[in-house]
């Protein structure tokens, strides 16, 4: 059981950016307090543009369902992420959500990952700043938004 549990947390904390980790996806939290919102501030942050809910079609180019596997282990996970959406708001906020089905012995068994945070413009592009810590590169072009978590793409595309 604790291999199950070690593996979901690993997938888990690659999969939504919350790892807070150094390296070329995402900064510590430490470096830059998360940007005020517009609702805080009265101040547009540059988001209206891009502001839309999007829809997870892609990791590291892979369709969806999607296991990811570790160079250690040549088998795939039994977590497979099935889904999910990243909602940027005008107010410069977003939430995120994210379906997991683990296929087990016992059978299949679904989940979702929830989380949010605040969304600011950073050089050409956008940081996503999580609640609870850590912070991820997103870029934008057309409908598609590519969130770069430490090196692994993930590509949404704008729900019309």
């Amino acid at each position: 059981m604790w291999p199950r549990l070690a593996l979901a947390a690993v997938v888990l904390s690659t999969v939504v950016g919350c790892t807070g980790a150094v390296g070329a996806g995402a900064r510590s939290s430490a470096s830059a307090p998360a940007p005020a919102t517009v609702t805080q501030t009265g101040v547009s942050n540059g988001l209206a543009g891009v502001a839309s809910v999007y829809a997870l079609a892609a990791i590291d180019g892979h369709a969806l369902p999607y296991a990811r596997v570790y160079t250690k282990d040549p088998a795939a996970s039994v977590t497979q992420v099935v889904s999910g959406t990243l909602d940027l708001k005008p107010d410069g906020t977003f939430s995120m959500s994210t379906k997991y089905r683990a296929v087990e012995a016992q059978g299949e068994r679904l989940f979702d990952g929830q989380f949010n945070g605040a969304c600011a413009p950073d050089g050409d592009g956008y940081r996503l700043y999580w609640n609870g810590g850590g912070e991820t590169a997103l870029s934008v072009s057309g409908d598609t938004a590519i969130v770069n978590n430490d090196g692994i793409l993930f590509r949404y595309l704008r729900r019309r």
